[in-house]
């Protein structure tokens, strides 16, 4: 994550030479990332180019204090094609931020992949409606799994309440000490938009460092990944 950020911000460092630098700067800290390897599951699906496969996916991290993550990565690259910040789950939000902006900007995606909410119902609908103007008809316009079998987007959330969402407990501390008003509905929005906007400068950050790693060793940055139009 740290070599990818610094490529976006336009430095170029090696992962040995950052490795080198994290050694320095906190030993115990570096030993303790080593000791613990990630286990990652296998992909439950495969993609053979972008634009084959987008993954919709939320994170209700947050939700008691007005804040809701959505997001959408490429099945093939991995890249991070949206992520929004708002705050409560709406189809007709999701849909108007979400997928009607990406298929604006990019075109038609072959498949859209979501868990078994119903908060995707508008977004699979119009995909529907819309699936003879994809690339690839044959295959479904939608399909729909369980959160737990979404892997490559699961590990995106992993990094978004490490360096986004954590703040959760330093809220509920000052909601325990009275610090934070959000009994009124008027105070409880205003107290949301200021965490939402707190979130959008992590999330921000995070997505340049996650969408400049490259693709499967070919040398290509994410970020120069052409659009389906």
């Amino acid at each position: 994550m740290i070599t990818c950020y610094l490529s976006s911000q336009g430095v170029q460092a090696s992962e040995r030479t950052v490795q080198r630098q994290l050694h320095d700067r906190d030993p115990s800290a570096y030993e303790n990332c080593r000791r613990h390897v990630r286990v990652q599951n296998p992909i439950p699906y495969f993609a053979a180019h972008f634009g084959e496969k987008l993954r919709i996916d939320q994170n209700e991290k947050l939700p008691a204090f007005g804040v809701f993550h959505a997001a959408c990565i490429d099945g093939f690259s991995g890249k991070i094609v949206r992520h929004i910040i708002i705050h409560q789950k709406n189809n007709i939000l999701l849909y108007d931020h979400l997928y009607r902006l990406i298929v604006s900007e990019t075109g038609m995606w072959e498949c859209l992949s979501t868990d078994m909410g119903t908060e995707w119902n508008l977004i699979l609908s119009v995909q529907n409606l819309l699936q003879q103007y994809r690339g690839r008809t044959a295959k479904p316009p939608f399909i729909q799994t369980f959160s737990k079998q979404n892997l490559r987007i699961g590990r995106w959330w992993v990094e978004v309440n490490k360096r986004v969402n954590y703040q959760k407990q330093i809220l509920i501390e000052m909601e325990e000490d009275g610090q934070l008003p959000i009994d009124n509905e008027n105070e409880k929005f205003i107290c949301s938009e200021f965490i939402r906007r707190t979130c959008q400068v992590g999330v921000h950050r995070l997505v340049s460092a996650w969408s400049h790693h490259r693709i499967d060793g070919r040398g290509v940055p994410m970020e120069s990944s052409r659009s389906l139009g």
